[in-house]
């Protein structure tokens, strides 16, 4: 449960400007954003985001379905890879020139690139985004890397259940400032979503049954 934790705290720590709340303290959040070039902009942010933690998933998934070794573990992995994919390809368009770079070979990790600043010395939010999901799939497979069999299996589907939750949060909330189009691709992307995350719980629980069995025959 620590390793969860502190992958729930990594997430949330850096977020782009337009999420930040006003100098009040109070939540100023549009039901929709007004200025159509604002608009584009919004949508280019938030569909960059998705873009990047998706090309995650599918590079920890791409991972899953070589080093596992329960078959639902495999199964799980490629459910995630067949379902993912379609949602990144719909989500594309939104992300426009901004995706460059970040649709990448699932299994090749992306690296740090610090391209947080422009040539011209202003803050480039969509080169945060990719660095923060490169450091991000780093650190994860750091992990997943480290551990083998049984193990494995069950790092992997822990992160699932994470990434699953988080991505969850993050449809829910970006709903709020996309625009109608793109508003209408995370309805259905949350649909996808909360199925997989269910399956993640599923799966965790019934590998730490498993886990639990084992080691009472061990001890027997």
């Amino acid at each position: 449960m620590r390793l969860l934790s502190l992958f729930l705290l990594a997430s949330t720590a850096t977020l782009p400007a337009f999420f930040q709340a006003s100098p009040s303290g109070q939540d100023e959040r549009p039901d929709k954003p007004l200025a159509t070039g604002d608009a584009k902009q919004i949508d280019t942010f938030l569909a960059t985001w998705l873009v990047v933690e998706g090309n995650n998933s599918l590079a920890l998934a791409q991972l899953a379905l070589q080093k596992a070794t329960d078959p639902e573990v495999k199964a799980f992995a490629q459910m995630m890879i067949d379902d993912h994919r379609p949602f990144l390809q719909e989500l594309t368009p939104f992300a426009g020139g901004a995706a460059s770079g970040a649709l990448r070979r699932p299994d090749q990790p992306n690296p740090v690139q610090n391209a947080s600043l422009h040539s011209d010395g202003a803050f480039d939010h969509v080169g945060l985004i990719k660095d923060l999901g490169a450091q991000c799939l780093s650190s994860s497979r750091k992990e997943l890397d480290a551990k083998q069999g049984a193990e494995f299996d069950r790092c992997f589907m822990g992160l699932a259940v994470v990434g699953h939750m988080r991505a969850h949060d993050m449809l829910t909330v970006f709903q709020e400032y996309a625009s109608d189009p793109l508003d209408e691709v995370l309805g259905e992307g949350q649909e996808t979503i909360e199925t997989h995350l269910q399956k993640a719980k599923d799966g965790a629980r019934k590998l730490e049954g498993k886990a639990v069995a084992a080691h009472g025959t061990t001890r027997k």
